[in-house]
């Protein structure tokens, strides 16, 4: 098992057990906060992942990472970090972190 399939099953089990506790849904932005918190496999969970986070505002990510669902708090939270990571072979990344370990 990879980290990343750890990492998914463990926030997808973290998902199914605390959407038990959901409060009621009002208005667009709750439902597909709801999305998360009701996904069911995997691919549920990245599509509403995916529909609820492509247009959160840095506000928005900073009102979700104090939601009482902790789905959806932890993924506010790790979209945040997600987005201060550049992307491979961004020309604004160090030059010592742009070559592979062990390399001149």
């Amino acid at each position: 098992m990879t980290a990343r399939e750890f990492i998914s099953s463990i926030f997808v089990a973290v998902v199914l057990v605390s959407s038990t506790f959901l409060p009621a849904a009002s208005g667009p932005a709750e439902e597909n906060l709801k999305r998360i918190s009701s996904a069911t496999s995997d691919e549920d969970l990245a599509a509403a992942l995916a529909s609820v986070f492509k247009t959160a505002t840095d506000e928005d990510l900073r009102r979700l990472i104090s939601d009482p669902r902790p789905e959806i708090a932890l993924a506010a939270g790790w979209e945040r970090v997600r987005r201060t990571v550049p992307e491979k072979g961004d020309p604004g990344l160090p030059p010592a972190t742009t070559k592979p370990a062990g390399q001149p």
